[in-house]
């Protein structure tokens, strides 16, 4: 289980798909959709889907395409699925052992799950599995947080309340080194590896709907009731913080992450 997933939570699903999918996801979606559209795949399966973000970008992309959708949180999947409805097929599962056949799709793509997968390679190896030979595995990582600065900035609000920044938090940027993460795939038997740097800016034009995400959207806010804390105060913080770096709201963040790709023999 990801660290992300850890923590299931009463309404964090929402949290996360209303206050972080327009903020941190979308464009990063499109992205990775437009990607996938160039290939042309008949069969894809999408890894680590949570609230359903990329898949709603995939399946304007890929309209005939077969999409199977996982995640291993059921909310996180119950959320995607109310989206999507029979526009796609959804499947618990975990990356590091899928439910699936042999060669059984195309394309297999993850937004920002990879980082989060505790036994990576063995994930990696996984994917490989499902996917045909000659087939492609595209994701996209999050750059470190030197180039995404809003962690930053909400990470040291939130470790003001707990003394220290969680796993949970610093995860997603603890993945970045595209020279660590070819070598893992190559070990896991992926070839023909590129990656590609993607920069955007955000627009955030409701902080405290974007602070409530980086809340009780996440796992963080487990630790943050088992301490004692009101996530009221913390989501109040990070508020202040984010308006304090940024400036009034609408503000401009920038944000950075990498798409790696690779294929099957």
């Amino acid at each position: 289980m990801s660290v992300l997933t850890r923590q299931s939570l009463d309404h964090h699903a929402d949290f996360y798909d209303a206050g972080l999918g327009p903020v941190l996801f979308e464009a990063f979606a499109a992205d990775l959709a437009w990607r996938a559209a160039q290939l042309g795949p008949r069969h894809v399966l999408e890894l680590a889907a949570g609230t359903g973000v990329l898949t709603r970008a995939l399946r304007a992309r890929l309209p005939a395409a077969t999409l199977t959708v996982t995640d291993i949180d059921p909310a996180m999947l119950a959320r995607a699925r109310a989206s999507l409805g029979d526009r796609a097929g959804f499947r618990l599962a975990d990356c590091a052992a899928l439910p699936f056949e042999d060669a059984a799709f195309d394309l297999a793509v993850c937004q920002f799950g990879v980082a989060l997968f505790p036994r990576k390679c063995d994930a990696f190896q996984e994917v490989a599995r499902v996917v045909r030979p000659g087939g492609t595995y595209a994701f996209n990582c999050w750059g470190p947080v030197s180039a995404n600065p809003f962690a930053g900035i909400a990470g040291e609000a939130i470790a003001r309340f707990l003394g220290h920044v969680p796993e949970a938090w610093s995860a997603p940027h603890a993945y970045v080194d595209p020279h660590r993460i070819s070598l893992d795939l190559r070990a896991a038997g992926w070839c023909r590896i590129e990656s590609t740097e993607v920069r955007v800016t955000a627009r955030v034009a409701d902080p405290e709907g974007f602070a409530e995400g980086l809340v009780r959207g996440s796992p963080v806010v487990a630790e943050i009731r088992a301490a004692g804390i009101d996530p009221t105060e913390v989501v109040e913080a990070v508020v202040g913080s984010l308006v304090a770096a940024f400036g009034a709201p609408p503000f401009a963040m920038p944000l950075a992450a990498t798409v790696h790709t690779c294929h099957t023999p």
